[in-house]
């Protein structure tokens, strides 16, 4: 916790996105982004009861971007 109400356990530099945001910066529906963290492609989270609210981290959303775009050694694109 970082002592202010409200705080949060997260590190400060890792940064929260929402679903629209990141459906925006990787030009996708946002039920891409919900397919892809159900799914469990894209690491995500929920806040609140029920099907809540879904967020992704910076550091998720990289390591998303870095996977989609390696392939394995020997393969063509």
């Amino acid at each position: 916790m970082d002592g202010q109400p409200g705080g949060t356990c997260r590190p400060p530099d890792d940064k929260v996105f929402t679903v629209p945001e990141v459906a925006a910066l990787l030009r996708v529906h946002k039920s891409t982004v919900y397919r892809d963290v159900e799914s469990g492609r894209l690491e995500g989270y929920r806040l609140g009861k029920g099907r809540g609210t879904v967020r992704i981290k910076e550091s998720a959303l990289n390591e998303y971007q870095r996977r989609a775009i390696t392939r394995p050694e020997g393969e063509v694109a």
